[in-house]
């Protein structure tokens, strides 16, 4: 039997208890104890006590352990610096693994066990029922071997270098699929309702056994004398078969650049992205529930103000992601090169353009649904309009005030340009306004808006030229 599993995360743990004192250490073991033994014990008798269907929370077992801080985990096998020192004593990639998780996931596995233990003792005490609380038991234990296993197979999945953006927001992913989950129970009051098991164990206790075995054969198979530098898509036998793929488009090349090397971490774009659907959702809610409706608001009113307003951040974000200034020093090096940055200053533009048309088409899709205009196909094509002019203003701005000399990504783009951008967004909120008023106002906004597109186009060929060589106030400026 291997056992450098046991091996490398006992050294793991121990290496964390000798960082306490002696004193401390006691401390530690206590709060220990208490965290992470008794208080989940006492909660799983009460919840023994009081809920009658312990199979739903047994079945909980599969997600918490397959969720609860899995990103963290995922980083620690990423990033640890004791890497190069497990791979010179021999520890495979399976055991590196294991270890890693074990080592910090300990805590998450005593509360699991403690809460396992008082709720199915409690459980049988009030019920009487040995039958019953075996099949419930081995539920719960079932459950949390394939949580555990999946957990393993998904954190080998996540650490490949091709998946290292979307590591980085697994927690969002996870924290939302729990949530979900919590809801689905509490909305079908599932947990106090009556359930006959027998059905479900002779069901599912094949299917489940049947995963379990095969997810440990996988795991063996493709992991177990893997070291840990090494990454099964890189081997000979792969780059032989694989071919570069060749495209001619600078949008392509962009987007690549983009998902590489995000300017703005996935996490911070996830959370303004929830943001603004968050704002919408209130929005649209205060409408739908005709909390304005003394207030005399037109549903076209109505309409605009719940699409362009949740915008603000969405172009915010965008913004930072396709800054003129966000190369740096690339820019001014190769302005004898008008080419280059008239090919960098278009890609940027289409990205910033389809983004904005995108959102705002989601946004008024969902708008109508909510509240239905009555000139919904009008209404649509003066904000099309405005997405267009967002997306070149986002450009525009950043060309207009430029800061490439930035020491740290925060500080574009610089602060001159959000507020262009805001004044710009300002005056578009108020331009389509005003288009829902009448049927002159909409022609003459319409007119407007394409002058608009017209003028900010032009700006965006030329005044780099004047701009490429100088540096407006930054976001640094705020910090000192």
């Amino acid at each position: 039997m291997n056992n450098k599993y046991l091996i490398y995360s006992k050294m793991l743990l121990t290496n964390d208890i000798r960082k306490f004192n002696k004193q401390s250490k006691l401390l530690a073991i206590l709060i220990l104890i208490l965290s992470f033994i008794t208080v989940p014990l006492i909660i799983g008798s009460l919840t023994g006590y009081f809920i009658r269907n312990l199979v739903i929370i047994n079945l909980s077992f599969f997600l918490f352990i397959l969720t609860v801080n899995i990103d963290k985990s995922i980083l620690r096998v990423m990033f640890s610096f004791d890497k190069k020192q497990m791979a010179i004593l021999g520890i495979k990639l399976d055991q590196y693994i294991l270890g890693k998780d074990i080592s910090k996931f300990y805590s998450s596995f005593l509360s699991l066990i403690s809460f396992y233990v008082g709720s199915s003792i409690i459980y049988y005490l009030i019920h009487q029922s040995l039958v019953e609380i075996s099949m419930i038991a081995m539920i719960g234990l079932l459950s949390a071997i394939l949580g555990y296993l999946l957990r393993l197979h998904f954190i080998r999945l996540l650490i490949l270098p091709k998946l290292i953006n979307i590591s980085s927001v697994i927690g969002f992913i996870t924290n939302g699929i729990l949530i979900l989950w919590i809801f689905f129970v509490l909305k079908y009051n599932l947990l106090f309702l009556n359930i006959n098991i027998i059905p479900i164990f002779s069901i599912f206790l094949p299917i489940i056994i049947s995963i379990i075995m095969m997810l440990i054969v996988l795991w063996y198979k493709n992991l177990r004398n893997l070291s840990i530098f090494n990454d099964h898509l890189n081997s000979k036998a792969n780059i032989n078969t694989k071919k570069s793929k060749e495209s001619r488009s600078l949008l392509y090349y962009e987007l690549v650049l983009l998902y590489r090397n995000p300017p703005v971490r996935w996490s911070v774009l996830f959370f303004i992205l929830s943001l603004s659907a968050g704002l919408l959702t209130i929005i649209l809610y205060g409408f739908n529930t005709d909390r304005f409706s003394d207030t005399g608001i037109s549903k076209e009113f109505s309409f605009m103000f719940s699409v362009l307003f949740p915008l603000v951040f969405i172009s915010i974000m965008i913004q930072s992601l396709v800054s003129f200034d966000i190369d740096g020093p690339i820019m001014p090096l190769n302005q004898h090169k008008p080419n280059f940055i008239k090919n960098k200053i278009r890609a940027k533009t289409k990205i910033s353009v389809l983004a904005h048309v995108l959102f705002v088409l989601i946004y008024a899709a969902v708008s109508n649904y909510y509240l239905g205009p009555d000139h919904f196909i009008a209404l649509s094509i003066i904000l099309l309009m405005i997405a267009v002019i967002l997306g070149l203003s986002c450009i525009t701005s950043t060309i207009l005030f430029p800061y490439f000399k930035w020491d740290y990504i925060y500080q574009v783009p610089s602060t001159l340009s959000k507020l262009f951008l805001n004044l710009i967004f300002g005056l578009l909120i108020g331009l389509a306004i005003v288009s829902t008023y009448n049927k002159v106002l909409y022609v003459v906004i319409f007119i407007t808006l394409l002058c608009l597109i017209s003028l900010l186009h032009s700006i965006n060929k030329q005044m780099w030229k004047n701009t490429v060589n100088k540096n407006y106030i930054s976001i640094k400026s705020l910090f000192e």
